[in-house]
């Protein structure tokens, strides 16, 4: 019996991606690394076990029994490992004097600058800089420590993946020029949408033409051209709708809801620093208004 018994991380990590992979080759490209020395890798690692992980009679490798199971021992290790990893790595860029915060366009209204103003405020020293990003982009952002806090759409999927709290409802409104409809001889009204809203808003494709664009103004200024109707917070469009040149879409109507419920949104690996504590309670506060 092994008693001194000492597994490097890297023969493991090498180990349980061959069998995930299903072969030396594969394994060295998921790891950046050549195929011989996954090989030596490996080899080294069942020579130090005293018996084999892998049945080499076959043209791919299969585990063997002892094999098998020290793969289900592994896998909780490696995940672990590699959670260690990413946390480790985002902690070299993590400055306490410094704080990245992630917006989503759709939500930048003004209590979310009235927001960022007293943060710069309360803390004079903290260096503030806000990235702008779909709310997808920014979950990605936000996983790759990127950016340390996110204010969106947290879609389901991401839902378990950070912690969050809903903070607020944004009003969205259909609206269109006076004189669309009546201009309008179409069957199939045009839809200028924002990228997001395209995603999160459900319409039926037989009904409606759709233009999507990533930028507000293009939307707005083809929609006050009469080229289309368009979907957008209000916050977008109650200008327009006081200067008269564009109006509530109340009838002909695409079914849509009328409100968009936003998130903030931050990784379970980091712990917020008092700065973005201080800015997480400030949009909690939203919730109220």
């Amino acid at each position: 019996m092994q008693t001194n018994l000492k597994l490097q991380v890297d023969s493991i990590l090498a180990f349980v991606t061959v069998a995930e992979e299903g072969s030396f080759s594969a394994a060295a490209r998921k790891l950046k690394k050549s195929q011989p020395s996954i090989s030596v890798t490996v080899q080294n690692l069942e020579s130090d076990l005293g018996y084999n992980l892998f049945d080499r009679v076959k043209n791919k490798p299969v585990l063997t029994h002892k094999g098998k199971e020290l793969f289900q021992a592994s896998k909780s290790l490696i995940e672990q490992y590699q959670a260690l990893i990413t946390t480790a790595d985002t902690l070299v860029r993590y400055d306490n004097k410094r704080l990245v915060i992630g917006i989503d366009p759709l939500v930048c209204c003004e209590n979310c600058q009235s927001v960022l103003y007293s943060l710069s405020d309360r803390f004079s020293d903290l260096e503030i800089e806000v990235l702008q990003q779909p709310s997808s982009m920014l979950a990605d952002s936000l996983d790759q420590g990127i950016i340390n806090i996110a204010f969106g759409f947290l879609q389901p999927e991401f839902a378990s993946k950070f912690d969050h709290i809903e903070v607020s409802q944004i009003k969205c409104a259909w609206a269109a020029t006076p004189e669309y409809f009546s201009q309008s001889r179409q069957s199939h009204h045009t839809l200028i949408l924002h990228n997001t809203l395209a995603d999160l808003r459900p319409y039926s494709h037989s009904r409606y033409r759709v233009w999507k664009f990533d930028r507000f103004n293009s939307i707005i200024e083809l929609c006050l051209q009469a080229k289309g109707l368009t979907y957008l917070p209000e916050h977008y469009l109650s200008h327009h709708f006081n200067s008269g040149r564009l109006v509530r879409v109340s009838q002909n109507e695409p079914q849509s809801v009328k409100h968009l419920m936003t998130s903030i949104f931050w990784s379970h690996n980091i712990p917020l620093t008092k700065e973005a504590a201080w800015l997480l309670g400030e949009f909690r506060k939203m919730r109220n208004h």
